[in-house]
């Protein structure tokens, strides 16, 4: 049974605005791909480093894939369209493309069969972004322009995994198209023994101030101890996402008669920062780095060569046995959010003031997320994506000289004990250690 969330929105409470794109004259909401395309295309021909190109990540539709497992961005492949009209024809399902070293009925790539997503952040790759016309801020009411912008570009049943930003709250606009968003409450930092986290949080896949959950939330899988809210979201439509929030999206149809098979948005995220009298104004900011330290070579080390050599050791277990692995899970986002004290770093002035702006000024109403039922979501969820029956070698195919592929970044499947081994090394008593060792004079 579905019930209000909250009677009344605030700024702990995530809530959307719609239509505020529209309303607020939005440019960039009147682009068609072709035009979104275009204004992403930036690179040097000349440099191999830098050549222009579309870097799409690439998913399984298959119902049993998507359940079987979270379908994280570094264990998925990628394939980089060379030009923008081949990257224009596969994401609108004009044309597939092949992969000969996978399965046969993973050789075929089209949208039909798989989902596709492209990711772009404003100004790293020379799109001007800084209160340029594609800018979040232009709508959003925040005072300073946010500087972690990013523009996503999806086909039907893309998705983002279940994680939550440790450094800041996020607004997250639809442009074009639809997604279906999952939220679940933070757990309460605050209290000096917290209850073990539901949402099973782990720094795998790392990535700097984000924390994953271990729930295949897209894939129907979401325990019946949890408190999920949902929204769906359309072309025009204001996500805000509080702090510490969890938080999922997939692209979703917009109707049964719908020929758009993509969707386009972008999420702002409005990172905390610690005061500069606070008494350890770097604690988080050295965390992070250290982390890194020893995350990224694991990362990179984590072939199929390595796997079979930890497998045959057998020695996840004698890693595992030496850290409480109940302890761990409310440890694992501590890393990322909470001072040497083990207290929330107090938010900047600036901060507040932003929140209270945006707040302030972003319009009415502001929609309250709705409550669902576990075992309803997970079964919408699990039958929210069909694929399409034709086969992707029924369309024309794109040549080679078009496109190519980039191989998953870490080799998976990712087995459950693995995964505690390697939270193992992210355990902020790891971190700590090694933090030590790097800043010495760092207490």
């Amino acid at each position: 049974m579905e019930q209000p969330a909250q009677p009344v929105p605030g700024i702990g409470t995530p809530f959307v605005v719609r239509q505020v794109a529209r309303e607020e004259n939005y440019l960039p909401i009147t682009f068609d791909l072709e035009q979104w395309l275009e204004h992403l295309t930036v690179g040097d021909p000349a440099d191999e480093e830098r050549k222009p190109g579309f870097d799409v990540r690439i998913g399984s539709r298959l119902q049993k894939a998507v359940a079987s497992a979270i379908q994280y961005e570094k264990l998925c492949r990628t394939v980089k369209f060379h030009d923008r009209e081949s990257a224009r024809k596969w994401l609108t399902g004009r044309v597939s493309i092949y992969d000969s070293d996978y399965p046969e009925e993973e050789k075929f790539v089209s949208t039909g069969t798989h989902w596709g997503l492209f990711t772009c952040i404003l100004g790293v790759r020379g799109i001007p972004g800084k209160r340029g016309q594609l800018s979040v801020a232009n709508i959003s009411h925040l005072e300073e322009d946010p500087d972690d912008q990013t523009i996503f570009i999806g086909t039907v049943g893309a998705n983002i995994p279940c994680h939550y930003h440790s450094n800041g709250f996020d607004v997250h606009l639809v442009v074009s198209g639809s997604e279906r968003w999952i939220l679940f409450p933070p757990n309460d930092n605050n209290e000096k023994n917290p209850p073990p986290d539901l949402m099973k949080p782990s720094r795998f896949p790392f990535e700097l101030s984000t924390v994953y959950s271990r729930h295949n939330v897209v894939g129907g899988c979401i325990p019946n101890n949890l408190v999920p809210y949902e929204v769906e979201l359309s072309a025009g439509d204001l996500l805000y996402i509080p702090a510490k929030w969890w938080r999922c999206f997939v692209v979703t149809k917009p109707g049964p008669n719908a020929k758009k098979q993509y969707a386009i948005s972008i999420t702002a995220n409005c990172n905390r920062k610690l005061q500069q009298d606070s008494p350890h104004p770097n604690a988080t900011d050295n965390k992070e780095p250290t982390l890194w330290t020893i995350m990224d070579p694991l990362q990179k080390a984590f072939t199929a060569k390595f796997k079979t050599a930890f497998n045959d050791a057998n020695i996840g277990p004698q890693i595992t046995t030496s850290v409480d692995m109940a302890e761990q899970e409310a440890s694992l986002d501590e890393v990322a959010i909470l001072d040497e004290e083990g207290q929330l770093p107090p938010p900047s002035p600036t901060q507040d003031e932003a929140l209270d702006t945006f707040f302030t000024n972003i319009g009415e109403p502001k929609e309250l997320l709705i409550q669902w039922d576990v075992p309803v979501l997970n079964q919408v969820l699990s039958q929210s994506i069909p694929i399409s029956p034709e086969h992707s070698g029924n369309i024309d195919q794109l040549t080679v000289d078009h496109f190519s592929w980039k191989r998953p970044y870490i080799i998976g499947p990712f087995t459950t004990q693995m995964h505690d081994v390697w939270d193992a090394f992210g355990h902020s008593s790891t971190v700590r250690h090694v933090n030590q060792l790097l800043h010495p004079n760092f207490h």
